[in-house]
This record gives structure tokens, C-alpha cells and sequence, in this order.
């Protein structure tokens, strides 16, 4: 398992491009329900595309270390 620090640092990225989608995403004209929920797991899977790229690193493996080290209760990362 990967140090505290440095999954701490990849989930404050993966919360960070997170936020620059829903940005984008507010931006987009949507026709209806269905194409927003097309739209926005399209771009979900492009930010974890980015984070895999990146640090290589799996969703599952993030999400498993970020509760092992309670990082949503991380000053670090609620200062986001």
C-alpha cells in the first residue's frame, strides 16, 4: 500500500479535477436527463484515467487506502 502522504496527494488531485469538471459541466447546454448522465460519467472516467495515468493507480486502490488512513477527515484534503 502506497504512504499516507502520497494517497493523500493523489486523492486532493482526483478532488481538484473533480471540480474543474463540474465546472466544465455547467457549461455544456444539456438536452435532457439522459444525455447529462452520459455526459457526466464520460467525464468521471476521464478524471480517473488522468489520476491512473499519472500515479498508477486504480480507483479501488485510492478509495481502499483512503479509508485505511480516514483521509476524508484529513485537514489536507478538507481544506479543498
Amino acid at each position: 500500500m502506497r504512504s499516507k502522504d502520497e494517497l493523500a496527494k493523489i486523492l486532493m488531485k482526483k478532488i481538484t479535477l473533480e471540480f474543474e469538471m463540474e465546472k466544465k459541466m455547467r457549461k455544456i447546454p444539456i438536452q435532457n436527463q439522459m444525455q447529462a448522465q452520459a455526459i457526466m460519467m464520460l467525464e468521471r472516467t476521464k478524471v480517473m484515467d488522468d489520476i491512473y495515468l499519472e500515479f498508477d493507480i486504480k480507483l479501488s486502490e485510492l478509495m481502499g487506502g483512503v479509508k485505511h488512513y480516514d483521509l476524508e477527515n484529513d485537514p489536507r484534503v478538507k481544506e479543498l
